[in-house]
Formats: structure tokens, sequence, C-alpha cells
């Protein structure tokens, strides 16, 4: 059996392969990205999926690379993030898969591109080592593109996004499988409040103190996710029913909740929030939908406490 046979879960494998870093100042149009050796762009394969890589276009030919190849054998991990939310909705997805499609103990190389500065792959953040360990994954094999890689056969899993911000239809089940997410039958509404956050930013215009008696006068449970490790996190969420929050990371959970019906997101609406809700078909309520807007606009102006009430609790 020839090594390629040996490791045919992958749908696609791309041979002459050349990743190319994106420069992390730049906005629009860029040379990043995955190319073949004649210049073209690498097609059908998501690379970008948050708002903040969006930013970035790689352009559809750049010059022909004559580099010798650096690496015989590789895997695309798709685009590393360390910050939380994009972490659990973006690069973990794409390692969930590629454990999946490979499994965990494939001894090659994984290679990511990144927006931000160069990650040190041994001081890795708790919550992402927690999840490596879900996964059964050693960063050792992980590798970030800080200068262009030519790489002979580059092995690609399935792209967690199909366009901006829209997961493909298998990432639940996906997630479902590789982190042993099991469906509850829920009891909790948790409301998860960042009043004990330090630099907390004000983001609905509402104080969080106005917001937690809210909530609790609707027999939400208040929640303080920074006085939990993540493995409690993630259990509290596997039990309930309806989560709640200003828009951020911590309504990202919903992703990895099987048994949340419900999401009420405070503040601007979140395209990816959205999607996630759809993905995992939740039902999906913005604080006020257009009128959030109205209120807020770019000053960030007080919104009435019974207006939000109203708005989630109609």
């Amino acid at each position: 059996m020839t090594h390629t046979q040996q490791f045919n879960g992958f749908p696609r494998i791309e041979h002459n392969i050349r990743i190319r870093p994106f420069d992390r100042n730049s906005v629009g149009w860029v040379d990043g990205g995955l190319y073949h050796d004649d210049g073209r762009r690498l097609r059908g394969w998501h690379v970008l999926g948050s708002s903040r890589s969006t930013q970035l276009v790689p352009k559809s030919r750049i010059s022909a690379m004559t580099e010798a190849y650096d690496v015989s054998d590789a895997i695309y991990g798709g685009v590393w993030f360390s910050h939380f939310g994009h972490f659990i909705t973006e690069t973990l997805p794409n390692l969930a898969t590629i454990c999946n499609e490979l499994g965990p103990d494939d001894p090659r190389p994984i290679y990511f591109q990144s927006l931000s500065a160069h990650e040190d792959f041994n001081a890795l953040p708790s919550y992402i080592t927690y999840f490596l360990g879900l996964l059964g994954l050693d960063c050792q094999r992980f590798h970030l593109v800080d200068t262009p890689v030519a790489i002979e056969n580059l092995y690609l899993p399935r792209p967690a996004f199909v366009k901006k911000y829209q997961y493909a239809p298998f990432v639940a089940e996906v997630l479902d499988k590789q982190l042993s997410l099991s469906k509850t039958t829920p009891d909790l509404d948790i409301y998860f409040s960042r009043g004990k956050l330090v630099n907390n930013v004000q983001r609905a215009g509402l104080e969080e103190a106005e917001l937690e008696t809210m909530f609790k006068r609707h027999g939400f449970t208040i929640v303080y996710p920074e006085n939990m490790t993540i493995a409690e996190q993630l259990d509290l969420v596997s039990r309930a029913r309806v989560i709640a929050g200003l828009n951020g990371s911590a309504l990202h959970w919903s992703l990895y909740a099987r048994s949340v019906e419900k999401v009420m997101l405070l503040g601007w609406n979140l395209g990816l929030q959205r999607q996630i809700c759809r993905l995992r078909e939740q039902d999906y309520i913005h604080a006020g939908g257009a009128g959030m807007s109205r209120f807020l606009g770019r000053k960030k102006r007080r919104l009435p406490a019974d207006y939000v009430e109203r708005s989630l609790f109609k």
C-alpha cells in the first residue's frame, strides 16, 4: 500500500504547492495563500472565514516560484487563531476535521497561516491545550508559515466554511464525534455576564448590573465564564436550553452545545453567531433588531432597559 493510499480519507491531495504567508499589515489583495508553482491560486479551499481574515483577499495569480521543495508531505490546517473566540469558531473546526478524516496519530506536519504575531506552540493558552488533549493532537506537529513553504504533497481536509461565516453542513457532526459532545435534557437558561471582566467594554448601552437583574427576573442563571475552567463551561452549556449575553466569544459556545434551543444576543448583530445558530438549528434572537442600530449608532448611546427586555421576551 502506498503512502497516498494509506491516508485516503482526505478528499484532496494537491501536488507541488506553495504556501505563502499573509502580510499582517495589509488589507485587500495580497499574495498570501495557497498557490501552484506556476503562480495560480489553488481553488476550492476557503481559507478565510472570519470578519478579520476576510479583509485579505489572495490574488488569483502571482509570479511563478522556483524554490526547492522544503517538505515532502504535509497537512494544511487553515488559519491559526489563538484568540478564544476565533479559535473555537475557526481553527478548532479545522483541527477536528483533520482528526476525523485522518486520525490524530498521523505523523505528517500540519501547516497553518496566521494573521497575528509569531505563535509559540510550546506555550499555548490553557483552553487550546485542553481541546488539543480532547482531539489527541500533539502541537509539536504544528508549523506556522512565516516564510514561503514549498510542499510536494499537500493534504487538504474539507474546509469548515463554504463562504464567509457559513459553515459546511458536516461541521456539527464532526465536532460532536471528535469532542464527544452529547445531547442532554436541558435544565438551564444561562446569561453570560461580562460584569467581572477586567477592562469590560460596554457593548449594548446598558450596565451589566441592569442586565443581570433583568435576566434573573426571567429565571436565568448568571454565569461569569472567567471564573470557570474550559471543561466547566463546556459542561454548563451542554445542559443549557437558552444562552444569552452581549455579543462576543461566550455566545460562540452554542457551536458546541447540542441541546441549546435558543441564543439571545445583545449588541450589534453578528453574522457569525447567526450562522452558528443556523448550523445547530437554534433560534437566534437579536435584541432590538434594526432598532438597535437606531438607538446606538456610532455613539453607543444608552438603550432603554424596557426596550431591550421587550425585544428579548416579547
